[in-house]
């Protein structure tokens, strides 16, 4: 099983089905409750089985493309009706309660082409956060019990391998003791892989349906997912958002006035006592997914001790989210005071130059009035006396009798000759 299309419709076609489910269900008119022929107080389980049906139903490569808009309706109402906030949203205020980004249903790529899977791998290698949805194939699979399963016990880890749009389960029994304490199930990729972790409860004598779904992210080092049946509360928090996504924000700042955003709460719940399964769906676009899936107990003392250390500190990042909060007003408060401050600057800058400028100008006019005479060197002589007036100096010679007078030039230096 390669996740392969089968055969009989071009890639053309896939394309065209592709692009018609790419536009958002912000067009969705139809109530999702319609959609999904179900009511109101329909259950979880209730609104997985009709979405199941329809969707395998409607499938393009079933239903053909001429259905494509009722298969895009249907993955819609899904969307909406199976997540828990946005049911809520739309219950209270039907469609104006929900986002854009909640009208965006998720990518099947086993509906799309080859051209428009390349499309989508390369956006999303440049950051676009496109997200994808299990196909109506995989939900068969997992929903009749038509997979066979790896056993994995808890405290082991495995390496594996699996097909894109393809799940590899693993089954894992679970003590009453271990079930208590708390388990918590950790899937990674050092290949950077996407992947899903699933968790595929029971609901029949062979029947299974997905009760979570977990989407890897991107850390550092690797791709990673987790869940946790523990009685204390831990979150979901991405890696630093890509470049694509930073471009979005309105200044500079935003990158860590955002970066918590993102933290979400994880579902608090326990597992019972008894054997679970658990599946890693490949979600590369191209290749095979490379993991390595572990069980751990809260009965193991570095196990609880590194739990400890991860809630004190998302709670420490849940107390920082709600400062920034408050420091983003204040920062934006003070740098608008500051950019009106610089603006002042130059406006003060701009005017004292102009004043001081104009104010030379006129100095200048005004020395460069009237008459100017160069006054060179002066003398005259009689009855044996001499006067001699040369640069500022006057000399005056008697006979028997020498006179100097020093004085000041027009520029305020004193000047002096020789006796």
């Amino acid at each position: 099983m390669d996740g392969t299309p089968p055969g009989g419709r071009s890639s053309s076609t896939q394309d065209r089905n592709a692009q018609t489910e790419a536009s958002t269900t912000a067009q969705l008119k139809r109530d999702p409750y319609e959609v999904l022929g179900v009511g109101r107080d329909a259950t979880v389980q209730d609104i997985r089985t009709a979405y199941r049906k329809l969707a395998l139903q409607l499938h393009p490569d079933k239903a053909g493309p001429e259905r494509a808009q009722e298969f895009h309706e249907v993955r819609t109402a899904y969307a909406i009706l199976n997540d828990e906030e946005k049911r809520r949203a739309y219950d209270k205020k039907g469609f104006d309660g929900l986002d854009v980004e909640d009208l965006v249903f998720e990518v099947d790529l086993s509906s799309m082409g080859a051209v428009n899977t390349a499309m989508a791998a390369m956006f999303s290698k440049l950051g676009a956060p496109i997200k994808t949805t299990l196909p109506p194939e995989m939900l068969d699979e997992i929903g009749t019990g038509g997979f066979r399963t790896n056993e994995l016990q808890v405290g082991q880890k495995l390496h594996g391998k699996v097909d894109k749009q393809k799940c590899a389960y693993f089954s894992v029994e679970i003590t009453a003791e271990q079930a208590s304490a708390g388990i918590a199930v950790l899937v990674s990729s050092e290949s950077k892989s996407r992947f899903k972790l699933l968790h595929c409860e029971k609901v029949g004598v062979h029947d299974y349906e997905v009760a979570d779904k977990v989407d890897s992210e991107k850390l550092r080092s690797a791709t990673a997912a987790a869940m946790f049946f523990v009685d204390v509360k831990t979150y979901m928090l991405g890696g630093t958002p890509p470049a694509i996504e930073q471009a979005k924000y309105e200044a500079p700042e935003d990158v860590l006035f955002r970066r918590l955003d993102s933290m979400k709460p994880r579902e608090s719940k326990k597992l019972a006592a008894g054997r679970h399964v658990f599946a890693v769906y490949g979600d590369n676009w191209f290749q095979k997914t490379v993991f390595s899936i572990t069980v751990r107990s809260l009965l193991e003392e570095q196990v609880l001790g590194t739990l400890k250390n991860i809630v004190s500190i998302e709670e420490d990042l849940v107390a920082m989210k709600a400062s920034l909060s408050s420091f983003e007003e204040s920062y934006k408060r003070a740098q608008k005071r500051y950019i009106d401050a610089c603006e002042r600057y130059e406006i003060e800058a701009a005017r004292l130059r102009e004043l001081t400028e104009n104010r030379e100008k006129e100095y200048t006019a005004l020395r460069a009035t009237g008459s100017e005479r160069e006054t060179g060197s002066t003398s005259a002589s009689g009855g044996g006396a001499s006067i001699d007036v040369k640069r500022g100096e006057i000399n005056i010679r008697i006979p028997g009798l020498r006179f100097n007078k020093i004085f000041k030039d027009r520029r305020g230096a004193e000047r002096s000759g020789p006796d």
